[in-house]
C-alpha cells in the first residue's frame, strides 16, 4: 500500500516514484540506471524552518522533524514557524513524507491505478505524473501545490495550506515560461503538470466571493490542456506514456464540451482513430466516442432552441432525433461487448475492493449518466402522441447514479472517489433537477454525498460552480434548491421543445 510507514524499505526516490527498490547503498541500482539522484533511505527527512526578522529576511534557522500526527500539525500552524520546502527539498522532505501521506489519502485503496484499472477508468496519468516529477521542476511545484494544500486542509495546517497555494502561484509563473520554450513545452512533464493544476482548482479553488471563479478557472486549465495536446499530432499519442495522458486528457476535454453544450474539438482530424493504430480501444475509449457525439448533440438543441423560423426549427429537430437514436443504438451496442457492470442495488458491501474494482465502478456511472443525457433528449424531442419503450426513461439512470454514491464516498475510496463521481453525479442532478419539481428519495442520497466530509463537499462547490458558469447571466447567481432546479432546466434547455 501506497505511503504506509514500515511497509518499503525501498530508498526515497523510488517510493516517491511507486518502483521497486534493490536496496543497493549508498545509492540503488534503479536510480543509477534511469539517470536520477538516489534519495537515500532515510524515513525522518529534515525540515528547515525559518522566522523572519522585522525587515522581512530570512534570519534565523532551525532544523526540525515533524511527527505524523494531526495535532502536531495544528501546533505547527499555531506557531510563528513556517515550514519551508524549497525545490531543492522536494527529493527528500516533501517526497518522503507529505507526498506518501497525500497519495495514499487521495488513491482508491491506497493504491496506483493497475493497468487493467486504467483501460476502464481515468486516472493514470497520476501514476506516469509520480514517474515522471523528480525529472521536471514545474511538475515538482505543481505536485507540491496539491500535496501541501490536500495535507494541510485534511490535517486543518494553515502553514501547509499557504504553502500549497504559494507553491501553486510559483507553478504558474513557471509554467508560463516553460509554454514559451519549444523544447519543454509539449513534453509529457508538461502535460502532467496541467492535469496538476486542473486537479488544485477542482478541490481548492473555491472562492465564496466569487461563486464563478472556480468554473473560471478550471475552464481555463480545461482549454490549456487542449492546446497542449494540439502541439503534437494525433499520431503522436499511439502508444507509451503519451498515450495514456492522452486518454485521460480527452475524458476531461469531452467533460468540458459538454457542460459547456459544445461539439469536442478533437473529433475528426484522426484524432478519434490515429492515437489507437497500435493500441485497441478500451470500453472507457468507446464510451467517450459516444459522449463525443452527444456534445454536438447538445450543441445542435441550442441552436434549434434559438431558431426563429419553424420550418427550418421542426428539420433541426427531426436531425436531432435521429442523432438521439443513434446514441441510444450505440449505447446499447456497448453494454452488450463492455465487460459486466458494477450492479450497487445488489452489491451490499459498497466500497472499492481495488483499484480495478474502483474504476469499472467509474466506468459504470459514466455510463448511467451518458444514458440519462440521451435519453432527457429523447424524451422531450419525440412526439407526445409516439409511445417509447418504457426503457426510455432518463429517472431510470438517475436512480442508477444515486445508489452508487455510498460506494464512492466510503473510505476506501479516497479522496478520488467523490471527485471521480463528480461528473456522472452533476449530470445525473442536471437531468433530475431539470425534469423533476418534486422531490425524491433519490435527492435524499445526493444530498447526503453534500454532507459526507471535506472532499466531498468540496465536489459539491465545484459541481454547482460549474452548473452556473453555463447558463445564462440572469439566473447564474440564483441560489438554494430552487436556483438549483432553475440552473439545471435552464441548462438541459428542452423546456421549448
Amino acid at each position: 500500500m501506497v505511503g504506509v510507514p514500515g511497509r518499503s524499505q525501498g530508498c526515497i526516490t523510488c517510493r516517491s516514484r511507486k518502483k521497486g527498490c534493490d536496496g543497493q547503498r549508498p545509492a540503488c541500482l534503479r536510480c543509477i540506471q534511469a539517470g536520477l539522484q538516489c534519495g537515500g533511505y532515510s524515513r525522518h527527512p529534515v525540515f528547515i524552518a525559518s522566522t523572519p526578522d522585522s525587515q522581512g529576511n530570512l534570519a534565523t534557522y532551525t532544523r526540525a522533524t515533524p511527527a505524523l500526527t494531526a495535532s502536531s500539525h495544528t501546533s505547527q500552524s499555531s506557531s510563528a514557524q513556517d515550514v519551508t520546502l524549497s525545490q531543492s527539498l522536494t527529493q527528500t522532505a516533501y517526497n518522503a513524507r507529505y507526498m506518501d501521506m497525500f497519495w495514499s489519502h487521495y488513491l482508491p485503496c491506497g493504491e496506483t491505478l493497475t493497468n487493467e484499472a486504467m483501460k476502464l477508468g481515468n486516472g493514470g496519468w497520476i501514476n506516469l505524473a509520480l514517474d515522471l516529477f523528480s525529472t521536471d521542476s514545474t511538475l515538482q511545484l505543481a505536485m507540491q501545490s496539491v500535496v501541501l494544500r490536500g495535507m494541510g486542509m485534511r490535517n486543518a495546517d494553515q502553514s501547509l495550506m499557504r504553502q500549497g497555494s504559494a507553491a501553486y502561484s510559483m507553478c504558474l509563473k513557471d509554467f508560463n515560461k516553460a509554454l514559451s520554450d519549444s523544447g519543454r513545452r509539449s513534453t509529457d512533464g508538461i502535460l502532467c503538470t496541467v492535469k496538476l493544476l486542473s486537479l488544485f482548482e477542482m478541490h481548492y479553488g473555491a472562492d465564496e466571493t466569487d461563486k464563478l471563479a472556480q468554473q473560471r478557472s478550471w475552464g481555463a486549465h480545461a482549454n490549456g490542456q487542449l492546446a497542449m495536446l494540439t502541439l503534437r499530432e494525433p499520431q503522436d499519442f499511439r502508444s507509451g506514456k503519451a498515450h495514456q495522458l492522452f486518454v485521460d486528457y480527452r475524458y476531461n476535454l469531452i467533460i468540458s464540451a459538454i457542460v459547456e453544450r459544445k461539439r469536442f474539438v478533437l473529433d475528426g482530424k484522426g484524432w478519434n482513430t490515429k492515437p489507437w493504430k497500435s493500441i485497441r480501444k478500451s470500453p472507457r475509449d468507446k464510451l467517450l466516442d459516444i459522449l463525443s457525439e452527444l456534445c454536438q448533440v447538445l450543441e445542435e438543441v441550442d441552436h434549434m432552441q434559438a431558431c426563429t423560423k419553424l420550418d427550418e426549427k421542426t428539420v433541426l429537430r427531426q436531425d436531432i432525433l435521429r442523432r438521439c437514436w443513434r446514441l441510444d443504438e450505440l449505447l446499447r451496442a456497448w453494454t452488450n461487448e463492455t465487460t459486466k457492470l458494477k450492479n450497487f442495488e445488489h452489491d451490499h458491501s459498497l466500497e472499492p475492493k481495488d483499484p480495478q474494482d474502483f474504476a469499472l465502478a467509474h466506468l459504470t456511472i459514466l455510463y448511467w449518466a451518458t444514458g440519462a443525457l440521451v435519453h432527457a433528449n429523447l424524451f422531450a424531442l419525440v412526439d407526445k402522441d409516439d409511445a417509447l419503450p418504457p426503457r426510455i426513461n432518463p429517472l431510470i439512470f438517475v436512480h442508477k447514479v444515486a445508489s452508487a454514491m455510498p460506494f464512492f464516498l466510503h473510505p476506501r475510496a479516497g479522496a478520488m472517489g467523490p471527485k471521480i463521481a463528480s461528473f456522472p453525479l452533476g449530470m445525473a442532478l442536471q437531468v433530475y433537477y431539470g425534469m423533476e419539481d418534486e422531490p425524491s428519495e433519490d435527492i435524499d442520497i445526493f444530498a447526503g454525498f453534500t454532507e459526507s466530509g471535506f472532499d466531498a463537499t468540496a465536489i459539491v462547490n465545484f459541481i454547482l460552480s460549474m452548473q452556473r458558469g453555463y447558463v445564462k447571466t440572469e439566473v447564474a447567481d440564483r441560489g438554494g434548491l430552487q436556483g438549483t432546479r432553475t440552473l439545471a432546466k435552464a441548462w438541459m434547455n428542452l423546456s421549448g421543445v
